[in-house]
């Protein structure tokens, strides 16, 4: 019979088509899988463009569902702080089945928190609260504060969660949760009276170590700051560490701290914005330059960072880049600098020899109530070119006779000499014997 078949193929048995059908379903959880591993490897990295052409570009109904592929994309917003995109892939309506709720209503929440919407994220936290409950360890203590503190706008309302709690009995990341919530609220207070009965194994965890360090240190406890952190190498631990240098009024030693922090985390904002007035102190204008560059690009201070990073390179004369910030903020800020600005922005085109620019500047910080800028521009009018006089190395002026000199220092005293013709004396006798003082009876 198999010789007369030919091409002739009987049809798979039931358990054949249901081992087929599960070889399908594992072949195409493999693929996922390794699509969404290619695309958590690129957002760990830092690739964020790259994560999200990988999801753009994947065929929803091929490679993996539209909700798996908005909740990336909204992670991805996220992270870049685009919250009201993040929001709208969260809010597209296969996002609202029940189902995926779980894995998108905190972050959902904390898009509310973060574009201050109280509300909504008072709203959409309750709700969460339904699907999460008995998923977290902490109970959700960190979320339902932030969410108090959003909604309230006062901390005691946020802190509720600290008081009457003890602490000495919590091990762990969540003994740290605590921590973390009393210094993010600056209630500090609520946790130090049951410091002396936490277990020895709590100091010996460095993590917890640290933000006892942290508490104290805002407490103004500095020596006991200090002694709980003082053989740390975190970037918060050396950012106390020169924060007290700094008191002491020990810049170099703060300066060396900082840098430290900056090794151990070369983003630490905390550091940065403390490391770069020190470099302003101790004349460290190319590092300091490099530091303000680093700092985080806030749309709100982008034009403060700029005018702050051609300020260390208008001292370490590099007025070309310094005049390039200069240009940029003039012409997005729409004439509506600060006077600061107007200040460098004069004194680069001077180095520069660009007296047009360095005129024109000059008269814009002087109708800010600059005086000196005010002296500049009239004396830009009588010079011919103010900027190749600024740099002469000759004597402007030729010799000039010191007449001041001449008729002080070398003047030679010679007074004059009073002849006496006729004595006052004999001329006041003379004249009272001529007087009758007396008069007659």
């Amino acid at each position: 019979i198999k010789e007369n078949r030919g091409g002739f193929q009987y049809p798979d048995t039931d358990i054949e088509q249901k081992e087929k059908s599960l070889d399908r379903q594992i072949l195409r959880k493999r693929i996922l899988s390794k699509q969404l591993a290619a695309i958590k490897y690129e957002i760990i990295n830092g690739n964020f463009e790259k994560a999200k052409l990988l999801l753009t570009q994947a065929q929803a109904s091929k490679n993996f569902t539209r909700p798996i592929q908005y909740r990336y994309l909204a992670i991805l917003h996220f992270i870049e702080g685009d919250y009201k995109q993040s929001l709208e892939y969260l809010n597209k309506k296969e996002m609202l089945a029940l189902a995926h709720q779980d894995n998108v209503c905190l972050l959902r929440t904390l898009n509310h928190v973060i574009l201050d919407q109280a509300a909504q994220a008072q709203e959409e936290w309750d709700n969460c609260k339904k699907f999460i409950i008995g998923k977290s360890v902490s109970g959700n203590v960190w979320m339902d504060s932030l969410t108090r503190l959003k909604v309230a706008q006062r901390t005691d309302e946020a802190a509720e969660p600290l008081k009457g709690v003890n602490i000495e009995n919590e091990q762990g990341d969540y003994l740290r949760l605590f921590l973390k919530l009393a210094l993010y609220l600056n209630k500090q207070e609520l946790i130090f009276p049951r410091v002396p009965y936490l277990s020895v194994s709590a100091f010996e965890n460095l993590k917890t170590r640290e933000l006892l360090g942290l508490l104290h240190y805002r407490n103004g406890d500095i020596v006991k700051a200090y002694n709980l952190i003082e053989d740390l190498s975190t970037p918060n631990s050396e950012n106390i560490k020169g924060n007290i240098y700094l008191a002491q009024e020990k810049l170099e030693l703060a300066y060396a701290q900082f840098k430290l922090a900056l090794k151990r985390k070369n983003n630490s904002q905390n550091a940065l914005e403390r490391i770069i007035p020190t470099a302003w102190r101790l004349n460290q204008w190319s590092e300091g330059a490099n530091f303000v560059g680093r700092l985080k690009e806030d749309e709100d201070q982008k034009f403060v960072k700029l005018a702050l990073e051609a300020a260390f390179l208008t001292k370490d004369q590099k007025y070309k880049e310094a005049l390039e910030r200069l240009e940029y903020i003039a012409a997005k800020s729409r004439e509506t600098q600060s006077v600061e600005v107007n200040q460098l922005y004069t004194f680069n085109a001077l180095m520069l020899e660009k007296k047009e620019e360095a005129f024109e500047y000059a008269n814009k910080a002087c109708k800010q109530q600059d005086g000196f800028n005010c002296w500049l521009r009239n004396h830009m009018m009588i010079w011919e070119d103010m900027t190749l006089t600024l740099k002469r190395q000759d004597p402007v002026f030729g010799e000039v006779e010191d007449l001041v000199g001449k008729y002080t220092k070398s003047f030679t005293p010679d007074p004059i000499k009073e002849e006496v013709f006729v004595k006052q004396k004999e001329i006041e006798e003379l004249e009272d014997a001529q007087i009758e003082l007396i008069p007659p009876l």
